[in-house]
């Protein structure tokens, strides 16, 4: 099984470091390997995000980490990582229009 990013999901990431960076460089940085590793551990374990919502059944679900959203759908030999967004703030996902 493999991990592929969506471009959508690429540009989050982008906004979420550039985000942090502008604080605290060298925690962007530690930030962004720390989140790559909790992605990463979806190869071990691809359901140990909540299903997203009924209407899509299993194979869309989200992962929540230090206060972000991924979602991601699990295919027969690979995640794609759909989008990534802060989880306290509301938005209509772009992934699942």
């Amino acid at each position: 099984m493999t991990i592929k990013w969506s471009r959508l999901a690429l540009e989050d990431l982008f906004e979420i470091e550039m985000y942090i960076f502008n604080d605290n460089p060298e925690r962007a940085l530690t930030f962004i390997e720390e989140f790559q590793d909790k992605v990463d551990s979806l190869l071990d374990f691809p359901m140990i995000g909540v299903k997203f919502s009924e209407k899509y059944g299993d194979s869309i679900r989200e992962l929540h980490y230090q206060g972000y959203t991924i979602i991601y759908e699990i295919m027969d030999d690979m995640i794609v990582i759909l989008e990534v967004f802060q989880s306290k703030i509301p938005r209509m996902l772009k992934c699942l229009k």
